[in-house]
């Protein structure tokens, strides 16, 4: 009975230890996921180019250092048009080829669900794009053939209005979107959503 007794007592605590060990790497996980995005607003917020709606190639420089900060596959940025029937990319950075690519255009009649949903300007989040409803006319045109299963949206708003969306786009279907990586996709879209204020029309027309 005592060495049964030992056996266990000795059991807790390799778990405790091993789970003081798992809780301690989470912790610098997400400090070095706040070091990270400090340094991509300090970055951005320094380019003065960043908020001009007629410098195009700062918007290169904006999702390749979200993208990198975040730690994801991509970053895109997305606006309606006029009437809300349509969605465009006018810019997107994918980490894996180091490529830039936009127009993208996704429409409310081929994709009423995903429509529906961003129209309400609430900030969406998936670690299994494949199972969500609202994404089952998405996924298979768009996030599946790029291999991504996780996304995180937080809605672009002007003048209270919904005008676009800031998307992080994962490969990995367990990734867990953190508090931190939430409150960073919301962070960017107000910086787009500053600079949309500038020049709405000449943004729109990048």
């Amino acid at each position: 009975g005592v060495f049964v007794l030992a056996a266990i007592m000795a059991g807790l605590m390799v778990f405790q230890s091993l789970r003081a060990d798992h809780n301690a790497q989470l912790v610098l996980v997400r400090q070095n996921e706040l070091e990270a995005q400090s340094r991509a607003f300090s970055e951005l917020s320094s380019q003065a180019a960043m908020f001009d709606p007629t410098d195009a190639e700062s918007f290169n420089q904006l999702t390749t250092i979200v993208t990198k900060a975040a730690g994801v596959r991509r970053t895109s940025v997305w606006h309606f048009d006029g009437d809300f029937n349509s969605l465009r990319c006018f810019k997107c950075y994918d980490h894996e080829s180091g490529g830039h690519t936009r127009d993208s255009l996704l429409t409310a009649a081929d994709f009423p669900q995903l429509f529906g949903v961003l129209q309400k300007g609430a900030a969406i989040r998936t670690t299994n794009a494949s199972g969500e409803n609202w994404l089952t006319e998405l996924y298979p045109v768009y996030l599946m053939p790029l291999g991504c299963e996780s996304l995180l949206v937080a809605p672009i708003r002007h003048q209270d209005e919904v005008v676009g969306s800031l998307w992080f786009e994962n490969e990995h279907m367990s990734r867990d979107w953190s508090a931190e990586e939430i409150s960073f996709a919301h962070a960017i879209a107000s910086m787009l959503a500053l600079r949309f204020s500038m020049d709405r029309r000449s943004s729109l027309s990048l």
